[in-house]
């Protein structure tokens, strides 16, 4: 009709082509175009919060006073665009940061009530002091956390008031020091169910999930990482739930010096083997030799890491035509998929005669999936 304006587009429409939008710059234009754009580009904007220092990788890194000043900074005006903005609050999802006191006391106080996923790193500050405690207690027990991932040493009681929403554990370089009176749980405490749990280089802390007084059930397990962390706690927290764990990552080192039983892990579908020698891909057929032919497992993975390239040079042929003539012998009536993930061997002067050696030998064990396989190798 004649002087009439354009009708808009319906409001889900414009959200989707935002949602679309993957570019910082572009969605903070996509903000400043009209107030029908903001809400959902804010979203976007704030949904996952990741603070580094500029020269966090680079020839010329921060020290770690630097590190903290700008982690502060950063944060520090994120409370400031949350006094002015509260409805930001309820887009933050996950929040990335290195371990510093004054943005723990921040957080926990900001009352992140959308908090879905924590990952603090490590720079050289444990949350075993004090100070450190209570704050990481209130931002852990945060009820809509589901992943939590620590790269620092901590206290055991930052997890006491965790909550029951939380699903996903992980622990790099996290050792926990356990105290000689950790404070009784309530009985009526909710501990909450542990579905996805990864341990890497952080093996003192499977002692403490095993203990009585720790806040979580491991009993449904459906994932499990354990690299460099194959202690016997360790081996008890998986035994403990063999039956539902479906995916399983080892480091090739722990299943040589503490053999698993995989025969005990009846709905296993998905094994992950980190290998720093081919030679070690002996060992995995041993622990699948053992199982009977109803076994499941869909997928293997081995994450081989060529370190020392001078011994490995020579052997890569013939230990893959080996580890070939081994594996057809094996009862995995499921399998579908035998993954290789070569990772760059270091710059030593032979790293071309690996790659090659490796690839002349790989049709060997393609043959065995005529080409229902996928191969991922590179880096």
């Amino acid at each position: 009709m004649a002087g009439q304006h354009p009708r808009s587009l319906p409001q889900e429409l414009q959200d989707s082509i935002v949602l679309l939008v993957n570019l910082t710059q572009d969605l903070r234009s996509c903000a400043f175009v009209s107030s029908s754009l903001l809400r959902v580009a804010r979203s976007l904007l704030f949904r996952n919060i990741e603070v580094n220092h500029p020269r966090t990788n680079t020839n010329d890194p921060p020290t770690a006073a630097e590190d903290r000043a700008y982690t502060s900074m950063a944060f520090r005006r994120l409370g400031e665009v949350l006094i002015s903005a509260p409805d930001v609050k309820g887009f933050i999802h996950s929040l990335t940061f290195a371990a510093n006191l004054d943005v723990v006391i921040l957080l926990a106080d900001m009352n992140l009530s959308s908090l879905a996923e924590l990952n603090i790193l490590g720079n050289g500050v444990d949350a075993l002091g004090g100070d450190l405690v209570e704050p990481l207690q209130r931002l852990i027990g945060i009820p809509s956390l589901r992943v939590i991932e620590l790269n620092i040493n901590f206290s055991p009681q930052i997890f006491r008031f965790c909550g029951s929403d939380l699903t996903d554990l992980m622990f790099e370089d996290a050792e926990v020091v356990i105290p000689v009176d950790i404070p009784k749980l309530p009985d009526d405490a909710r501990r909450p169910a542990i579905a996805h749990l990864s341990l890497d280089n952080s093996s003192t802390t499977a002692d403490w999930l095993i203990d009585p007084e720790c806040p979580f059930t491991l009993t449904q397990l459906v994932s499990v990482v354990l690299v460099a962390s194959l202690s016997d706690s360790a081996r008890l927290v998986i035994v403990s739930s063999r039956r539902t764990i479906t995916d399983l990552t080892l480091s090739a080192e722990d299943l040589i010096s503490a053999p698993l039983d995989l025969a005990q892990f009846p709905a296993l579908t998905q094994i992950q083997l980190c290998v720093s020698h081919i030679c070690e891909m002996t060992h995995l057929l041993r622990s699948l030799s053992e199982l009977d032919g109803g076994n499941i497992i869909q997928t293997i993975t081995l994450e081989l890491d060529p370190f020392d390239v001078d011994d490995l040079t020579p052997q890569v042929e013939t230990n893959l035509i080996a580890f070939d003539s081994d594996f057809n012998k094996l009862p995995l009536p499921m399998l579908r998929q035998f993954l290789i993930l070569l990772l760059p061997p270091p710059k030593l002067g032979h790293e071309d005669d690996t790659t090659e050696a490796f690839h002349r030998a790989l049709p060997l064990l393609y043959r065995r999936f005529s080409g229902s396989s996928v191969w991922d190798v590179g880096d």
